[in-house]
């Protein structure tokens, strides 16, 4: 059903705002405007934020299978900076995705042929976890980085990999819609 309610909302997206803006009361009319921007402009920075981290991911992952001689670098490497946006699953669509182009290459599926893919993917998940996850994604939704890692991993305690998927771009929305209504309401003086 998500689907579905997704396809239409997406289809019917301009005039679902529209109503839903009319049901606002005149006197509340542009705080609700000014939060609806400023939701956008968060979901707007969230998104290039992930871009920017798949990118990242891609380009390190790359250089590191690059460096190591895997004939399939390329592929492999953008594939593991995609498939990386996906919790716990898509660092390991990545290593699996290096280790068989890796048999493929040698023919074997040796400790020399594995350990060195092994490493390269470890690296790129290090520097994800340390500095493109909370760096890049806090500073593309205006978050401290430690927010960001706290979020994460309660999102992930109590909704799984949904949870840590949805738990930055919520936190974002909590946060710029309660600074909006309180200075929306601050400035009535309600």
């Amino acid at each position: 059903i998500v689907p579905l309610v997704l396809f239409f909302f997406l289809g019917e997206g301009r005039s679902i705002k529209r109503a839903l803006i009319e049901l606002v009361p005149n006197q509340y009319f542009e705080m609700v405007l000014n939060l609806l921007y400023r939701i956008d402009v968060q979901l707007g920075g969230y998104i290039r934020g992930m871009i920017m981290s798949v990118m990242i991911i891609s380009i390190l992952s790359i250089t590191g299978l690059y460096i190591i001689d895997l004939e399939y670098f390329l592929v492999i490497g953008t594939l593991a900076g995609v498939a990386n946006v996906i919790p716990y699953l898509g660092p390991l669509i990545g290593i699996i995705g290096g280790v068989i182009a890796a048999a493929l290459q040698y023919s074997t599926l040796s400790l020399a042929v594995v350990l060195p893919v092994v490493v390269v993917f470890l690296f790129v998940q290090i520097m994800d976890n340390v500095f493109v996850a909370p760096v890049v994604v806090a500073r593309s939704v205006n978050l401290h980085p430690l927010i960001v890692i706290f979020v994460v991993l309660v999102g992930s305690q109590l909704f799984g990999a949904v949870g840590m998927i949805l738990a930055v771009p919520a936190t974002a929305v909590i946060k710029v819609s309660a600074q909006t209504i309180y200075e929306g309401l601050r400035s009535y003086s309600v």
